[in-house]
C-alpha cells in the first residue's frame, strides 16, 4: 500500500465542489430577491403610468386678511418630455386644521404655454373627503413648458388664540413629480413681532426664510416628490377682527410656539446624530466584534495536520460495506441524506443503495439474473450479513425474495394518480392517511437502517474521524453568529422602520444591510461547513487513506498501461467507486483494458450497464416519498389576505397640497 501525488482533488472534494457551487447559485438568486425587495423602498417615478415631466419652479404666495381669510396663489411651471392632456391641482384639509377652515369653489385658473395665454379646454372641481380637485384639460405636446397660476380663497386659515394667530399649514405634500427650486412668500398686516418658520423634514435642509415688506419670504432649491413644505407662523392677535372665535384658550401661546420650534431643532439635531453617528458607530462596533469571535473561532477549529489533495492509494484501506464507510469516514448519515429530510452530504444517497446493492452482489448474498428482457436480484442466502444490512435488505425486497427494478421498495409505493380527482373532503382526508401512512413507515424504517449502521460502527470499535465543537470553540462561533446576526436585523428595522417613519430612504443604512447580506452569506457557509469538517485529529491517518483511494479512483482513466496493471481486486474497487460517484469511469478502463472479474454476475451487472436499471428502483423510491409527502398534506382549498398602512406629518400642521400630469 502505497500513497502517489496527483494534482486534483478527492472524490468528497469534487461533490463538495459540486454542491458548493449549488449553495452559491442559490444564495445568489436569494441576494438578487432581497435587492429586489430593497429597491421597492426606493421612491421612483413608474415612467409607464405617468407623464415624463419636471417641474421647473413653484411660486406661492398666501395673501392673510383681517378677518382670518386668505389669498393663495399657487404658480406652476411644468417642462414636458411627454405629449399631455391636462393637469390637476389638488388643495386639502386633512390633518390639524382648524375646524372651521374652508376651501371655496371655482377658484381661478389662469394657464400660460410657451410664453403664451392659453384657456383651457375644460375645468373640472371635484369634492375630495379632504379637500378639493381640479382636473385642468390643457392638452400639449413634447418640449412644452406650461405655467399653471391657480388663485384659491380660504377661510379660517389660522389658529386663534387670545395673543396670537397661529398658522400651522402644510401647502405642498403629495406632488407626483420633484421641484427644481420653491418660492414662498406669506404677506399680512405689518407686524414686527411675527415669526415663520418652514420645515421639510428632520434630514431635509432648512429652507431660507427672510424677513420682507409686511411678510416673509421662503425658499428651496429643490424638493422631492410627495415629501412636505410646512409653514409654522405666528401673528400678533390684534391685527384681526376682535369679533372672531378663539381657537384655544391658551393664554400666551407665543411662548408655546417658541417651545415647540426648538423641540424640533433639538430632535432634529438628535435624529441627524442618531442616524448618521451613534447608529452606525454602534453597528460597526458590534460588527468589528463579531468578525474578531469568528476569528478567534477558524483559528481555535484550524486544523493542525494537514494533507495533500493530490495524493492516490492504489488499494483499499480498510473492507469495509460502503454505508459503515460513508458514516465513519465521510460523516454521512443515510438518514440525513435520505429523500425526507434531504440535506447536503459528501456521498450521494442514491449512491449509497446502488454501492450496497453492488457489495452484497460481490459478496455472494444477492445475485443477479437476466431472462430475455427481464432483469432481476435475488436473495441467496443472509450470511455474513450485518444487522443493518438485513435492514437493508427488508427495505429493498420487502417480503420477497427477488425483485426487479421496478418492485424495488414497494412497501413504500404510492401511486401519484392518488392527488387526482379528490372531489370533497372525504376523499381528501384518505388521501392523507395514505400519504401520512406510507411517509411514517419510510421514515421508520430509514431510522432503523441508520441507527443499526451506528451500532455496528460501535461493535467493530471503528475509531471516529469527526468530532464536535468544544465549549470553547462552540462559544466563540455562537458570539461571532449573534453579534453578527444582531447587526443584520438592526440594519434591516433601522432601514424600514426610519422610511417609515420620517418617510425618507437613508442609502447609507441600505448599503450597509446589503454589504452585510453578501458578506454573511459565504460567511455562514464557511462557519457550517468548518462546524461539519471537524476532523479528530488523532485517526485522521484513516480518513487520509481513504480520500487519496477515492482520488485513484477519479484519475483511473488517466493511467497508463503499467499503472492499470498494478490495481488489484477490481471487484472491490467497483464497489468503491459507485459509492464515490466513478463507476462509469472504472467500468470504462475495465472495458478498454479487457479486465474480467471471477464473479460473473457482478461483471453483468456492472459492465453491461444494467446497473442503471437499478438505479431507476432508487429514482422511484424518491417519487414514493415525495408522492407520500404532497398527500400527507393535501388539501382542496386555500386562501389569502393583505393590508396595507398610512402615515402622518411633521410639526403638527395639517392641509395639504398635490399636483401632476395626465
Amino acid at each position: 500500500m502505497y500513497i502517489e501525488e496527483t494534482s486534483e482533488g478527492s472524490a468528497s472534494d469534487d461533490f463538495e465542489g459540486i454542491e458548493w457551487r449549488k449553495y452559491v447559485k442559490k444564495r445568489v438568486l436569494f441576494i438578487i430577491s432581497v435587492l429586489f425587495l430593497v429597491t421597492l423602498l426606493i421612491p421612483f417615478r413608474g415612467k409607464a403610468a405617468e407623464i415624463d415631466s419636471r417641474i421647473e419652479q413653484y411660486n406661492g404666495r398666501l395673501e392673510i386678511h383681517q378677518d382670518n381669510t386668505a389669498t393663495f396663489i399657487e404658480e406652476v411651471t411644468y417642462v414636458y418630455d411627454d405629449p399631455y392632456k391636462g393637469q390637476y391641482i389638488t388643495l386639502g384639509r386633512a390633518g390639524k386644521v382648524p375646524s372651521n377652515f374652508q376651501i371655496e369653489s371655482n377658484p381661478l385658473v389662469e394657464i400660460e404655454t410657451n410664453g403664451k395665454t392659453k384657456e383651457p379646454q375644460s375645468i373640472e372641481e371635484v369634492p375630495l373627503e379632504d379637500g378639493k380637485k381640479l382636473k385642468i384639460y390643457n392638452s400639449g405636446n413634447s418640449g412644452d413648458r406650461v405655467k399653471i397660476k391657480i388663485t384659491w380663497q380660504l377661510k379660517n386659515l389660522l389658529f386663534l388664540y387670545p395673543d396670537v394667530a397661529e398658522l400651522n399649514w402644510i401647502p405642498i405634500s403629495d406632488w407626483e413629480v420633484g421641484m427644481d427650486h420653491i418660492s414662498f412668500v406669506v404677506t399680512s398686516q405689518p407686524d414686527s413681532s411675527a415669526r415663520l418658520v418652514a420645515h421639510t423634514g428632520f434630514f431635509k435642509k432648512d429652507p431660507e426664510v427672510k424677513r420682507i415688506e409686511n411678510g416673509f419670504e421662503v425658499t428651496l432649491d429643490s424638493l422631492g416628490a410627495k415629501h412636505h413644505f410646512e409653514l409654522h407662523g405666528i401673528w400678533d392677535r390684534s391685527l384681526f377682527s376682535q369679533s372672531l372665535t378663539n381657537d384655544g384658550g391658551i393664554t400666551n401661546r407665543r411662548d408655546s410656539f417658541e417651545k415647540q420650534e426648538q423641540d424640533i431643532v433639538r430632535k432634529t439635531v438628535f435624529y441627524q446624530n442618531l442616524v448618521y453617528k451613534i447608529l452606525p458607530v454602534v453597528f460597526l462596533v458590534i460588527f468589528v466584534i463579531s468578525i474578531y469571535y469568528l476569528i478567534r473561532y477558524f483559528k481555535e477549529t484550524r486544523q493542525k495536520t494537514s494533507f495533500s489533495d493530490q495524493a492516490r492509494l492504489y488499494e483499499v484501506p480498510q473492507d469495509l460495506p460502503p454505508m459503515l464507510v460513508a458514516l465513519n469516514i465521510y460523516d454521512v448519515d443515510i438518514e440525513k441524506v435520505g429523500p425526507v429530510q434531504g440535506k447536503k452530504g459528501r456521498l450521494l444517497f442514491s449512491n449509497l443503495i446502488q454501492a450496497t446493492l453492488l457489495d452484497l452482489v460481490d459478496r455472494g448474498n444477492l445475485k443477479y439474473v437476466t431472462e430475455g428482457q427481464s432483469h432481476r436480484l435475488e436473495i441467496v442466502d443472509y450470511e455474513g450479513m450485518a444487522g443493518f444490512e438485513l435492514t437493508f435488505v427488508e427495505m429493498v425486497f420487502g417480503d420477497k425474495s427477488s425483485v426487479e427494478p421496478d418492485t424495488m421498495f414497494s412497501a413504500y409505493q404510492i401511486d401519484k394518480k392518488i392527488l387526482k380527482g379528490v372531489k370533497d373532503k372525504d376523499d381528501e382526508a384518505e388521501v392523507r392517511k395514505e400519504g401520512s401512512d406510507k411517509r411514517y413507515r419510510f421514515i421508520k424504517d430509514l431510522r432503523k437502517l441508520s441507527n443499526d449502521i451506528k451500532e455496528e460502527e460501535q461493535r467493530l470499535g471503528l475509531h471516529p474521524h469527526f468530532r464536535s465543537l468544544n465549549k470553547e470553540e462552540e462559544k466563540m462561533r455562537n458570539r461571532g453568529c449573534l453579534l453578527y446576526l444582531l447587526v443584520f436585523l438592526l440594519l434591516m428595522f433601522s432601514l424600514i422602520g426610519f422610511g417609515f417613519l420620517f418617510r425618507e430612504f437613508f442609502w447609507q443604512y441600505s448599503l450597509g444591510f446589503l454589504l452585510v447580506l453578501i458578506i454573511g452569506i459565504p460567511l455562514n457557509a464557511f462557519v457550517t461547513k468548518r462546524s461539519d469538517n471537524l476532523l479528530n485529529e488523532d485517526f485522521i491517518d484513516e480518513v487520509i487513506e481513504w480520500r487519496s483511494f477515492a482520488n485513484m479512483l477519479r484519475d483511473i482513466a488517466k493511467f497508463d498501461k503499467t499503472e492499470v496493471e498494478g490495481v488489484i481486486l477490481w471487484n472491490r474497487l467497483l464497489v468503491y467507486a459507485t459509492l464515490f460517484g466513478y463507476a462509469k469511469r472504472v467500468s470504462k478502463v475495465m472495458k478498454v483494458q479487457d479486465i474480467h472479474l471471477e464473479n460473473e454476475e457482478l461483471e453483468r451487472f456492472v459492465l453491461t450497464d444494467q446497473s442503471l436499471h437499478f438505479a431507476g428502483g432508487v429514482d422511484l423510491l424518491n417519487s414514493y416519498v415525495q408522492t407520500a409527502s404532497s398527500a400527507s398534506t393535501f388539501s382542496i382549498s386555500s386562501g389569502s389576505d393583505s393590508g396595507g398602512f398610512d402615515g402622518g406629518g411633521f410639526s403638527g400642521g395639517g392641509g395639504g397640497g398635490g399636483g401632476g400630469s395626465f
